[in-house]
């Protein structure tokens, strides 16, 4: 089944995608009430982190879940702000992008010649890195998984993955929505509408709105976006669930850029040239369809199928850095890409089977252009950047007795990747380069899993397991030499991770204590860098890279209106072996891998004779100081910094109606994200995160 012809085949299973996708607006399902929760204990959450339904505490990894609820009250609206929740878990905006660091694992590069090392995805199906930039909404839950996760996931989760499920319709027709203002005048407006047309045909249909001034003196940074997602759900009879969602989002505004570090002046948040004069905005359009048919065999046996279509196309005319003078850039990018999964789950009295094939395809052209001074621009592209991936997977646990299950998985993969276009060129005056260059490969690998759990007691589970995973190879935007016009290739990413954890649950489930060690062994860790005596990015290959540490878990119900949590996480990542042009940097800290994070958060109701409540949430994280390059060259070096946000909710009898006041970054933090080293006047820049907002929301539902 793998190697079926050259990226530019069509394939049977895309036509049967495309008319799936096309037919997608009649496909859906009705959801069920959640049962009554238990208040004097901590409510566990079933997660499919493992593509099959499991409690997060009988899942044998350190997993993160957040609620939609927590993501509204802690303001977070698109991936880059999901960091401050998750232990060990850095996502640096780029642009229209992000730039995802789970365990000290990632890349830095942001063009669409690379992969990403952490696979997201929405709804079960894979979304690109170009598309992890989008503002999100109407979410059920966000699972992060963090480790290499070879044989479920295969390709691009070699350092973990992130599950982002949307809400689907509920049995009822239902209304519901918020309207959020804050300083810089953002406003965030939300509404949707349950549908039960049938008793077997359901929607739900969303929209979001974000708009606020810039962050930046000038107007930069700002936000205008829309956003919008019809999900439909059928059951044609009692054993299948079809479930098809379709959604758009458009960004506009000006955009943003990265400030110079350091700053020229006092305020970081000033910048001293007008973005409107010189022309600069956005115009971001994301279209993400997804479809899944879920039937039920038998009484052990259930056929999933998940196939999706996504594209973007991306027009940036800004700065890349803001200077003194701003370095203009302009981006015109166009990314296509679609996925089909079909896997069969069975449960039978001790064996638990998963397997199922994989396709995947994307295809990208891209053109970049940089004005570093009047007389130079460096023109990256016009460049076709195609991937084709192809897999079959299994993975199957037995339990020997009641309290030990064994799991082995296994995973083969075809991938084939290809580049051609015109080589990143600094043109002086006039001139017009006719460079070319061009690369293809393509590759098999075998992942494997072996793991074990054992029910120390009822409530305790200790668990172990070995896995290995990749992130392939590819081509930089660059050649060899200037005088040649092969690409430079860059290895495939290989990981070998050992991993070891005990889940518990005490005290009568008023405490979740968990606790996971891992070390992972990395074999030509990707790294990017510009090139010193070519002048071009190029990614570069560390021959040995080990990352190890530690997770702690704690979540407490104090009292029945009480609840805490606290997530310390230790981080040792490092290249041991990594020898580039710029040098030699064996030992070197690898970019976005702080030694220490803590996540905490707590939560008190107040309960009112007259049946409302008030409820009090706060949650805060520390990062200690880390890297953003891995030379850590001059500018490089981010501080450590913590972060609170606070949230004060007045709940009316019946919970129709919620007023609150919310405040981010309680602190006012400067933190750093991504960085751009070698900038003018330098030595670096860095794009931030958001000061500190404050605002109400009144939220409503029916």
């Amino acid at each position: 089944m793998f190697k079926t012809g050259s990226l530019y085949r069509p394939l049977m299973l895309n036509s049967v995608a495309s008319f799936a996708i096309a037919c997608a607006w009649s496909s859906c399902a009705s959801a069920q009430s959640a049962p009554p929760q238990d208040t004097s204990s901590v409510t566990e959450i079933v997660v499919t982190a493992q593509k099959t339904p499991t409690t997060q505490q009988k899942t044998p990894a350190a997993i993160t879940t957040i609620s939609g609820g927590d993501l509204v009250k802690t303001g977070i609206s698109d991936l880059n702000a999901v960091g401050q929740l998750a232990p060990s878990l850095n996502i640096e905006p780029v642009r229209t992008q992000t730039n995802i660091f789970l365990r000290g694992i990632g890349q830095t590069l942001t063009s669409p010649n690379s992969d990403p090392a952490i696979a997201v995805n929405i709804n079960g199906a894979y979304v690109p890195n170009e598309m992890t930039g989008e503002s999100f909404f109407d979410v059920a839950r966000l699972e992060v998984l963090p480790g290499p996760q070879g044989t479920l996931y295969g390709r691009n989760a070699v350092g973990g993955v992130i599950n982002i499920i949307t809400r689907r319709p509920g049995a009822e027709y239902s209304e519901e929505g918020f309207l959020e203002y804050g300083n810089y005048n953002r406003v965030q407006a939300f509404a949707a509408v349950d549908a039960p047309l049938t008793d077997t045909f359901a929607v739900r249909g969303a929209l979001n709105i974000i708009e606020h001034d810039g962050y930046y003196t000038n107007g930069l940074d700002d936000q205008d976006s829309v956003g919008g997602r019809l999900t439909a759900v059928w059951r044609p009879d009692p054993k299948t669930t079809v479930t098809a969602v379709a959604g758009y989002n458009h960004d506009g505004g000006l955009g943003s850029t990265a400030q110079n570090v350091p700053s020229p002046n006092s305020n970081v948040w000033q910048l001293n040239f007008n973005p409107k004069a010189l022309g600069y905005s956005i115009d971001n359009k994301a279209t993400q369809t997804s479809i899944e048919v879920d039937r039920k065999i038998n009484d052990a046996i259930n056929f999933t199928y998940i196939g999706s279509y996504n594209h973007i196309s991306i027009f940036q005319d800004g700065a890349f850095w803001a200077g003194p003078p701003p370095t203009p850039l302009m981006v015109n990018q166009g990314t296509t890409e679609y996925s089909q999964e079909a896997r069969v789950n069975a449960n039978w009295d001790r064996l638990q089977v998963l397997g199922g094939v994989y396709y995947f395809y994307s295809r990208s052209l891209y053109t970049a252009s940089l004005y570093p001074v009047p007389v130079v621009y460096i023109v990256d592209g016009p460049f076709l950047s195609q991937s084709l991936g192809e897999a079959v997977f299994g993975q199957s646990t037995y339990a020997l007795t009641n309290a030990l299950r064994l799991t082995g998985g296994l995973r083969y993969s075809y991938t084939e990747k290809s580049i051609n276009g015109q080589n990143t060129e600094a043109v002086l005056g006039n001139q017009v380069s006719d460079d070319k260059y061009v690369g293809s490969d393509e590759k098999y690998y075998v992942d494997w899993k072996a793991g074990a759990e054992y029910d120390v007691l009822p409530a305790s589970m200790l668990y172990g397991s070995v896995a290995t995973g990749f992130s392939p190879g590819g081509f930089s935007t660059a050649s060899i030499t200037p005088t040649t016009a092969q690409a430079a290739p860059y290895l495939p990413m290989e990981v070998t991770a050992y991993t070891v954890g005990i889940k518990n649950k005490l005290f009568d489930n008023r405490l979740l204590a968990n606790l996971e060690l891992y070390d992972y062994n990395y074999k030509n860790y990707q790294v990017s860098q510009r090139n010193p005596f070519t002048g071009q990015n190029q990614v570069y290959n560390a021959a040995k890279a080990d990352v190890y540490g530690g997770q702690l878990d704690l979540t407490a119900k104090l009292s029945p209106v009480d609840q805490i949590s606290v997530a310390p996480a230790y981080l040792s990542a490092k290249a041991k072996t990594l020898v580039t042009p710029a040098g030699d940097f064996d030992g070197y800290a690898l970019p976005y891998s702080p030694d220490w994070t803590v996540n905490s958060s707590y939560q008190h109701k107040f309960m009112l004779n007259s049946g409302a409540q008030v409820i009090a949430f706060v949650d805060s994280q520390y990062a200690s100081s880390q890297w953003a390059f891995y030379t850590h060259a001059a500018g490089g070096l981010i501080s450590s910094n913590t972060r609170t946000n606070l949230d004060l909710s007045y709940h009316f009898p019946m919970d129709h109606w919620v007023v609150a006041l919310w405040v981010r970054n309680l602190e006012n933090s400067v933190v750093y994200t991504s960085g751009i080293s070698g900038t003018t006047p330098g030595p670096a820049s860095f794009f931030i995160a958001p000061p500190r907002t404050f605002g109400f929301r009144v939220s409503f539902k029916s």
